[in-house]
């Protein structure tokens, strides 16, 4: 059985940031670390995953990339769980740039800031 068919890389609602007060508690008491397109924001929670919860502001465009940018980080997390520890709230900030990165170099990108906020 893959990991896929038992459900571990899957994006589940346990696993996202969702109310206000979750994102505000992140980015009061989390570490920050800036990369090229993101900002990642990562405090430690008492449950048992992480969760995440993305930010894209009007400034980086209209609703369709805004969408698609967080689309594109909700992929990078859903394949790399691992990547993003085991107890950690984190909220990840799109930079307002011009052009939109590859997905490849997008995953880079977060994967290392990630790493520096954790």
């Amino acid at each position: 059985m893959t990991a896929y068919q038992n459900g571990e890389q899957t994006f589940r609602k346990s696993e996202r940031l969702r109310k206000r007060p979750q994102f505000l508690h992140t980015r009061r008491r989390g570490r920050r670390a800036g990369g090229r397109w993101v900002v990642v924001y990562a405090v430690s929670n008492d449950l048992d995953h992480s969760r995440l919860g993305v930010t894209v502001s009007k400034r980086v465009g209209n609703a369709v990339t805004r969408n698609r940018w967080k689309r594109r980080l909700r992929e990078i997390f859903r394949r790399q769980k691992e990547c993003f520890g085991d107890h950690f709230d984190i909220v990840i900030i799109v930079k307002p740039k011009g052009a939109q990165p590859s997905f490849d170099a997008l995953q880079n990108d977060v994967l290392k800031t990630v790493g520096r906020a954790l």
